[in-house]
């Protein structure tokens, strides 16, 4: 059985602040007293996290921002002549539903295997 976890102060802090402005950045500056660089990180991990992505879609649905009111705005955003406008307005949609899952990223050490030769083709 997974136990849950209780949020920090400054995570509840984190929501709070990126339910007022929609900026992860911002939010984490003000929960967290860091730097810019720092708290983009911030941001950009507190973002991914299930727990807190649930909140941010709880607190967004208190005040009527629910799966219509955002495809309504996509709708709106996707209808835009503006291709970066388009782009925005889904990937955003994306972000505050938690539909992106974390990287897999897989390292795989080949030294040995391969020719100096293979791995320069393969590399290049």
């Amino acid at each position: 059985m997974v136990k849950k976890r209780k949020l920090t102060i400054k995570q509840k802090k984190f929501i709070k602040e990126y339910t007022k402005t929609g900026n992860g950045t911002q939010a984490a500056l003000k929960a967290y007293r860091t730097s810019p660089k720092v708290a983009a990180q911030i941001a950009h991990e507190n973002l991914r996290k299930p727990d807190i992505s649930k909140c941010i879609l709880s607190a967004y649905e208190k005040v009527g921002i629910d799966d219509s009111f955002i495809a309504e705005q996509e709708k709106e955003g996707l209808l835009s002549k503006d291709l970066n406008i388009r782009q925005k307005y889904l990937d955003m949609s994306h972000k505050v539903k938690g539909d992106y899952r974390p990287e897999n990223n897989i390292t795989l050490n080949i030294g040995g295997i391969l020719s100096r030769e293979q791995e320069s083709q393969l590399f290049s």
